[in-house]
């Protein structure tokens, strides 16, 4: 699944414009190709960021009927219920995933298939921490509390300009790559050459195939590009943001920021 205007068809209008890479990365099969790239370039991204730029819906114990990636796209684990020791002024629940964007709703599982819900109006979350404290009170009867249900969405639900930028020239400098070894003639030659009755002939083939062919300008254009986005420095600034906030529910728990 991309995210907002990364699409096949930007890398298409912006980075390879006017460049014919045959019938592979044409039609709907070329199409979903690029796609898979992109998709590839995001995770990437993410990995070196430690950011989700997606949207996940987590759920702890969903619904009967509840169908992976139509109602819910990542199950979490219950969080076993612990008696709070006499100074403990609240529960702290370490969840599973980072990148948390809002509680969503939280429950006290009371064995079986009862399910208690809990207000989320006194709850808070600690992005340093990345813990629910819920209050010592939410839990009235402690013999019958035996795990937490929780569920958030984690996510920034959005991809940043220069993000969007560095996905789409490492997507294009893939294609470019592979359009060059499927124009490329030569069969691993570097050249050839005839001589005969004191007349020589030489062909090169296809330039420096290390650097991309026949294709070596564009794409040592596009890394140069792609070298001055620092995706790495890009961490701090979008690290415990709250991307699309605008999409999230007004009645969830939102991140406490440091």
């Amino acid at each position: 699944m991309l995210i907002g205007g990364l699409t096949a068809q930007t890398v298409r209008t912006t980075y390879l414009a006017g460049i014919d890479l045959g019938q592979a990365w044409s039609g709907p099969s070329g199409e979903a190709r690029l796609n898979q790239l992109l998709a590839a370039q995001i995770a990437h991204a993410e990995a070196l960021m430690s950011i989700h730029f997606r949207r996940w819906r987590v759920v702890t114990a969903p619904d009967v009927g509840a169908i992976p990636g139509q109602d819910f796209d990542v199950l979490d684990q219950m969080i076993p219920y612990v008696r709070p020791q006499p100074a403990q002024p609240d529960y702290a629940l370490k969840v599973m995933h980072h990148d948390v964007h809002a509680i969503t709703q939280v429950r006290l599982w009371e064995g079986g298939a009862t399910y208690t819900p809990l207000d989320l109006t006194p709850m808070r979350f600690s992005v340093r921490e990345e813990r629910l404290h819920v209050p010592l009170e939410a839990v009235p009867d402690p013999d019958t509390a035996h795990g937490w249900a929780v569920d958030y969405l984690m996510g920034m639900g959005m991809l940043p300009a220069e993000i969007m930028e560095w996905c789409a020239i490492g997507a294009a400098i893939q294609v470019l790559s592979m359009g060059a070894v499927a124009e490329d003639v030569s069969h691993g030659l570097g050249a050839e050459m005839l001589r005969q009755d004191g007349i020589e002939e030489r062909i090169t083939y296809g330039g420096d195939r290390e650097a991309g062919g026949m294709y070596a300008g564009p794409i040592a254009v596009l890394r140069d590009r792609r070298a001055d986005i620092d995706i790495t420095a890009l961490r701090f600034r979008y690290q415990n943001t709250l991307g699309d906030w605008q999409s999230l529910p007004s009645n969830a728990v939102y991140p406490t920021l440091p």
